[in-house]
């Protein structure tokens, strides 16, 4: 549920935050609670300034929509990947990310994208071997590779159906 919360929304976002928010469902409000977490010693009784998280922490997206800026400070981005219901490799979204500072890939993600392209193979017992590179590497050029081809495939037929629309 949605709500208006005049005081709530004059704190800015950080993440870590150092204002706990939750709902007190007897009196039917809102409270804010500082949980410390201040820069130097003279904020710890008196803090400056006053944080909560907006949330998805991997979520660019959302804060340049909703909130009209991209935090500096995110350190991972979520991989927007859209997985089988059964791929237990995707089930965690906080770890199917990217690390923004050097474009790391997590992982989890390599895992997920294996296990959707393969889902018969035993990824544990892959990953342990000393080939697991060079056979992700396969996997994922073989895909990229079919990919291409299709959408090749589908430029022609495009090509094709927008020549004979024109004659």
């Amino acid at each position: 549920r949605s709500e208006l919360v005049p005081l709530g929304d004059m704190f800015n976002h950080r993440d870590p935050p150092n204002v706990k928010i939750f709902h007190d469902h007897e009196k039917d409000a809102v409270c804010f609670v500082y949980m410390g977490g201040a820069e130097s010693e003279a904020e710890c009784c008196y803090p400056k300034d006053l944080f909560i998280t907006y949330g998805q922490p991997y979520n660019p997206h959302r804060f340049l929509m909703i909130f009209g800026f991209v935090p500096t400070d995110m350190r991972e981005l979520w991989s927007h990947l859209l997985l089988s219901p059964t791929n237990a490799y995707g089930s965690d979204v906080a770890k199917m990310v990217f690390a923004c500072k050097d474009g790391m890939v997590a992982q989890r993600v390599w895992d997920a994208v294996l296990h959707e392209l393969e889902p018969s193979k035993d990824l544990e017992a892959l990953r342990l071997s000393p080939n697991y590179k060079w056979h992700a590497a396969d996997v994922l050029n073989d895909h990229v590779t079919k990919q291409l081809e299709e959408l090749t495939s589908l430029r022609q037929k495009v090509d094709t159906t927008e020549g004979e629309n024109t004659a």
